[in-house]
């Protein structure tokens, strides 16, 4: 009998973010915490091996898309293209987000 790679110590870590995943992706807060969560738990109830294993697989998934979400905020504030004198910024138009 295989084993899930997320477990019930694993879902509960994740129950959070269910919804925002199954709507899109999530927002940069709701990754962010659950990071913590997990990190949370994985400093405080010392779960087995593979609940562990479990846990830092979905916190590298939840960086990635951490990461993501802030290279695409900083893709948009690059679209800066310049200030005018009497202080407006211009700005080129954005591609729509994903």
């Amino acid at each position: 009998m295989s084993e899930s790679l997320f477990d019930e110590g694993a879902d509960e870590a994740t129950a959070k973010s269910g919804e925002a995943s199954s709507a899109g992706k999530a927002s940069f807060e709701v990754v962010l915490e659950e990071l913590e969560t997990i990190v949370q738990k994985l400093e405080t109830e010392q779960p087995s091996l593979e609940e562990s294993l479990s846990l830092f697989e979905r916190g590298m998934s939840l960086a990635k898309q951490g990461s993501e979400v802030l290279e695409s905020a900083q893709a948009r504030v690059d679209k800066i293209v310049a200030v005018a004198e009497d202080g407006s910024v211009e700005t080129e138009p954005l591609p729509p987000m994903d």
